[in-house]
């Protein structure tokens, strides 16, 4: 008997450079998981697994800024692992601050500001 699929999954900005991932566990009636995979899509882009964890309903896994994230979970022991879990709703980080900015005056009194 495999371990029952991870449900509820749901990520939440802990920083711009964190994202908390949190799931619910199956119950130990469907064989108890001996580790936790957690997959992540980065502004729509293919999934790529972030980190294989002993058993648990949550981990901190590293972001970075201005990027849309989502995230399924698995769970696994000796056998098999299950299927991915339905994905999370879409999680946010916030852009980089801009650098090189600079405010010039021009002749019509207007101030222009630029930054890169």
């Amino acid at each position: 008997v495999i371990p029952g699929t991870p449900t509820g999954v749901a990520g939440s900005v802990v920083s711009d450079s964190q994202v908390t991932v949190s799931w619910s566990q199956s119950s130990a009636s469907n064989g108890q998981p001996t580790s936790n995979t957690i997959r992540r899509s980065i502004n729509g882009g293919a999934f790529a697994e972030v980190v294989t964890i002993a058993p648990a309903t949550s981990s901190t896994v590293a972001a970075a800024g201005n990027q849309k994230l989502v995230y399924p979970v698995r769970a696994a022991h000796a056998a098999r692992a299950t299927a991915w879990s339905a994905s999370s709703a879409p999680v946010y980080t916030s852009p980089a601050a801009p650098c090189g900015v600079a405010a010039a005056k021009d002749t019509g009194l207007n101030i222009d500001v630029s930054w890169t």
